[in-house]
């Protein structure tokens, strides 16, 4: 993908994002997706729990999806 970048060593994984292919409010939604995520992992929830998230998530998904990705083609 243009203007996004993935590079990984032992500790780290790295995103580089070009600013100028992005504004500034999605770069704090991807900030604030990927906090949220390391604060659920970090908080340990069960599989269980991981599992229905992750089921709402792709219920959400299905029924939105339209609405996101109509703007892309």
């Amino acid at each position: 993908m243009q203007g996004l970048e993935i590079t990984s060593d032992s500790k780290k994984l790295v995103f580089s994002i070009d600013k100028s292919n992005f504004s500034e409010q999605v770069l704090l939604e991807i900030t604030k997706i990927v906090r949220l995520e390391y604060l659920i992992e970090k908080a340990g929830f069960s599989d269980e729990v991981i599992n229905i998230g992750n089921e709402i998530k792709s219920d959400w998904w299905e029924k939105n999806k339209e609405q996101y990705t109509s703007r892309l083609l």
